[in-house]
């Protein structure tokens, strides 16, 4: 084996194992870092890049003059945030799936009824209900009309007015309600409360990770792209 052979030989070598190097220590660093991850890291990791991207855009100048240095830190922040982006896909990726549940289909047969509602079953063994016969009190027969009832007389009604004259006699018909009690409209004062006010963070917890994550994600490339356009 000659000199270049050598060369060559060792070159590879050092190649090799650099290269291994490398996927043996990236793949140590992500075992580590998803027995290590958690939300609330990922959220404080994001949080620590906002303050990086605000105090770059507070120290930057709108006229660019350390335009190189100022690329180049926007080309690593852009990088962090790439990496937390992944570790947020890592960790909801891993969030447990909610249990499946299976729809009930309600039919004929299996309606739920209110307590009570139920039709009982009249079992073959019951026993019939005793014949009673009717009990009949003093003065609840119903009478017989007979044919020699004389009917009853015609009343011709005349009314006068004030004058003397007849005039035509329509008698008062009385107020008639066709509602069922209580379905009338309520009218509305104007002494009727108002309706309260519901405050949305009454029922969304403001400090969860995901919206923390969402907040500071956004931020970060908001400030990137006002830097990047200066």
């Amino acid at each position: 084996m000659n000199t270049i052979q050598k060369i060559i030989f060792g070159a590879v070598a050092v190649v090799v194992v650099g290269v291994a190097g490398y996927f043996i220590a990236d793949n140590l660093l992500d075992s580590k870092q998803k027995e290590l991850d958690t939300p609330e890291k990922i959220v404080a990791d994001y949080q620590d890049l906002q303050a990086e991207a605000e105090r770059l855009q507070m120290f930057v100048d709108p006229d660019c003059q350390n335009r190189k240095d100022v690329n180049d830190r926007i080309k690593e922040m852009e990088k962090k945030l790439a990496d937390l982006a992944r570790r947020k896909k890592q960790w909801l990726d891993n969030v447990p799936q909610l249990p499946e549940v299976e729809p009930v289909i309600l039919t004929a047969e299996n309606q739920p009824g209110r307590p009570g509602s139920e039709m009982p079953t009249l079992d073959s063994d019951v026993p019939p209900l005793p014949e009673i016969d009717p009990i009949v009190t003093p003065g609840s027969e119903v009478p017989e009309l007979t044919s020699d009832v004389p009917p009853l007389p015609d009343l011709d009604i005349q009314v006068v007015d004030d004058s003397g004259k007849p005039v035509e006699y329509i008698p008062e018909m009385p107020e008639i309600n066709t509602g069922r009690p209580g379905s009338e409209v309520p009218t509305l004062d104007s002494d009727v409360p108002p309706l309260p006010q519901i405050n949305v963070t009454d029922i969304v917890d403001p400090s969860e990770p995901i919206l923390q994550i969402t907040a500071s994600e956004q931020k970060i490339m908001d400030i990137l792209q006002i830097l990047k356009d200066w």
